[in-house]
């Protein structure tokens, strides 16, 4: 199992741009690439719920399913 922090949560590092679902999808598929995932469960929980989405919609070859856990399907202002 891993578990990423999206960017400026955690312990990941806090730019002072790039807070989109599909920039957090895109650093999502850096982490998943570079680790050499395929065919992953993705969860999306509470406001990673449009992160994890985009994720799989834009990176099919990573994620094969997709779990949503209190979570909306897409954040205020953004649209696909």
């Amino acid at each position: 199992m891993l578990a990423v922090d999206r960017r400026g949560h955690g312990r990941s590092d806090v730019p002072e741009g790039g807070y989109t679902a599909k920039q957090h999808a895109a650093d999502i598929a850096e982490v998943a690439r570079k680790e050499k995932i395929r065919n992953a469960i993705v969860v999306g929980h509470a406001g990673g719920g449009p992160s994890t989405l985009e994720f799989a919609r834009s990176y099919p070859q990573y994620a094969r399913a997709v779990v949503m856990v209190d979570a909306q399907g897409l954040a205020q202002g953004e649209d696909w």
